[in-house]
């Protein structure tokens, strides 16, 4: 018979996000990464140190993903990659104008 367990949660930091989404957890870093949509805003937090930080965007994140040499991958409606180090967008790559499609 499988034995049942207690999860318990608790609040460690209030945010007060309107659309919170994508936790996404650094192993390298000890750090999680999360988005507030409706906000345009990423959150990181380090629970070791208890640092909290927020980075506001020109435009609405979905969703977003590590990237192997530091910084995240961003999930808009064009693709950003954005420097955790800098706190800046470093790239944004343009999706195809549909007037742009070779036959």
């Amino acid at each position: 018979m499988a034995q049942k367990r207690q999860i318990i949660s608790q609040s460690v930091i209030k945010t007060r996000n309107k659309l919170g989404e994508s936790p996404v957890w650094s192993h390298k870093e000890h750090a999680l990464y999360w988005t507030d949509i409706e906000e345009k805003l990423i959150f990181r937090y380090v629970p070791q140190t208890k640092q909290f930080s927020s980075f506001e965007l020109p435009c609405k994140v979905g969703s977003l993903g590590l990237v192997e040499n530091g910084g995240l991958i961003l999930a808009v409606e064009d693709v950003l990659l954005f420097g955790m180090d800098t706190g800046k967008l470093l790239k944004c790559f343009k999706k195809p104008s549909p007037t742009n499609r070779h036959a």
